[in-house]
Order: C-alpha cells, then structure tokens, then sequence
C-alpha cells in the first residue's frame, strides 16, 4: 500500500520527476496521473519520455498512465496506444477504462503496459494484484 516503505509518491511534472528517479532504478510500478492525456504538450508525445519510462522499470514491472477520454478523445486514442504498442509490444499493452469522478464525463481511459515477454500480466498473478 501507500505506507509501504519502497512506495513513494512524487507530485511534480512527470518527466521532472522521472529524471529525479533515474538513479534509483529499478521500479515494479510507476503510476503517472495527467490532468490532460490529450494536450498537444503531455510527455506522452515524446518517444524519450516513454522509453525512459520504459528503462525504469524493473523485469516484469508495469506503468500505469491515462492515454484517453472515451468522450472527449475517442478519434486521439489510437495514437498513444500506438505509441506503447511501439515501445512495449503489442502483448505487453493493455487498455481499459475506469470511472473517474473529476475527469469530464467520469470516465478516463487508461493503458497498463509492461516489458517482460511473455506476457506480464499472465505471469505470477501481477494483473490480479492491481
């Protein structure tokens, strides 16, 4: 949980402090909340911000991040998708949505992605344990 003692939570732009954390790699989760996935200047938009996102994580770790508004994005969510699929391999990205009171119309689109073949989720009940 959030008490744990490996957890630490960072509230600052993403690629700030992603590059706070560059030395203390490896990582069995990143979470990154945006207020907005769809603006022209989230990080998600760099290749380098992903694959540094990517180099983070630990052997079989996952990275949570929204990609989408299934209201307001539905024509942009392919790309960021496309994005991950790209970097992570199509097996290792999967989407789903989640109700999110503050975000507009409460519902946020979210992609679970991993780096470790084959493919993380079905190995040692890591999806469960989400």
């Amino acid at each position: 949980g959030l008490r744990h003692p490996r957890t630490r939570l960072l509230f600052q732009a993403a690629s700030d402090a992603l590059a706070q954390l560059a030395t203390e790699l490896p990582f069995d989760l990143i979470l990154l909340d945006m207020a907005n996935p769809l603006h022209p200047d989230t990080p998600y938009a760099d290749p380098q911000f992903l694959a540094h996102i990517k180099r983070l994580l630990a052997s079989g770790g996952l990275c949570v991040l929204p990609v989408s508004s299934p209201r307001l994005g539905a024509p942009q969510l392919p790309a960021p998708v496309a994005e991950l699929n790209a970097l992570f391999g199509k097996n290792n990205v999967r989407c789903y949505f989640a109700n999110v009171p503050t975000f507009p119309f409460g519902l946020c689109g979210f992609a679970l992605c991993g780096q470790q073949a084959p493919h993380p989720f079905a190995a040692s009940g890591r999806y469960r344990q989400l």
